[in-house]
């Protein structure tokens, strides 16, 4: 008896709720089924894959050629080492010679303001 007494505007939140879901769900099912439909129609348009071959052994030419870039390497980091350890004594040489150029110029200064006239003990 109570369903006689509910009224118009009771029902019509839930029957347009259940009409937005019933839409979006079948919106959403077309959706599926042709996205579904692309993915098939692509994978039978793509090549097939294919198996790659089998490595094979390197050949005589093919190791005497590594072999070669490897003494090359080799000989190129030895010239690399030669440089930078002759670069290294240059460096350790100058600043010797900036400490003793620095030294002597201190020394002069030194000297300098020894004979200066304006030092009283200047005879």
């Amino acid at each position: 008896m109570w369903l006689l007494a509910v009224s118009f505007n009771d029902l019509l939140l839930p029957a347009a709720l259940g009409l937005l879901t019933f839409f979006l769900l079948r919106q959403s099912v077309r959706r599926f089924s042709d996205l579904r439909k692309r993915r098939q129609q692509r994978q039978q348009q793509r090549p097939p894959l294919r198996i790659a071959p089998e490595p094979t052994l390197p050949t005589a030419a093919g190791v005497a050629g590594e072999v070669e870039l490897h003494d090359r390497a080799r000989e190129l980091m030895a010239r690399i080492d030669s440089k930078a350890a002759a670069l290294e004594h240059l460096l350790r040489r100058a600043a010797m010679e900036t400490e003793r150029l620095e030294q002597a110029l201190r020394r002069a200064e030194a000297h300098a303001d020894e004979r200066s006239p304006r030092n009283p003990d200047n005879r």
